[in-house]
């Protein structure tokens, strides 16, 4: 993202490792650009057209997940782009593991995105980061 103008006005990256964003904010601050520490699950979040969340729910465990959905929802941004397998997996896992998450599928049961971008490299699983606009995850 470091290389890559973006024709927005404001752009606001967040992690939940302090470091991380310390690190990322020394390099790559500017008027245009800031850096918070977010906890997706619990911090009320930025005001924004887009989320981008990507490779983020493949590691928490469902709970967090849906914690993190419904804070999205109570959210005042618009749309959410993230990352789902469309032939993934579903299944419980413990925060920091790995499983490769469909969000259409249950117990998720997102409606059909917007949009979607393949984002991914054989040998890998499919992998798309989807679009979807967050009022119809309200509906959810």
């Amino acid at each position: 993202m470091s290389k890559i103008e973006l024709p927005i006005s404001r752009y606001i990256g967040g992690d939940i490792v302090p470091e991380l964003i310390a690190r990322t904010a020394d390099q790559y601050s500017r008027p245009d650009r800031t850096f918070l520490r977010i906890d997706l699950c619990n911090d009320p979040l930025p005001e924004a057209d887009l989320l981008l969340c990507r490779d983020c729910f493949i590691h928490l465990s469902e709970e967090m997940i849906f914690q993190a959905i419904d804070n999205i929802r109570r959210s005042n941004i618009k749309y959410l782009l993230t990352t789902t397998y469309p032939a993934g997996r579903n299944r419980a896992i413990r925060t920091g593991d790995f499983f490769s998450i469909d969000l259409s599928a249950p117990p998720y049961n997102f409606p059909p995105p917007i949009k979607v971008l393949d984002d991914y490299a054989p040998p890998f699983d499919r992998r798309q980061l989807a679009l979807w606009e967050i009022e119809s995850l309200r509906k959810v």
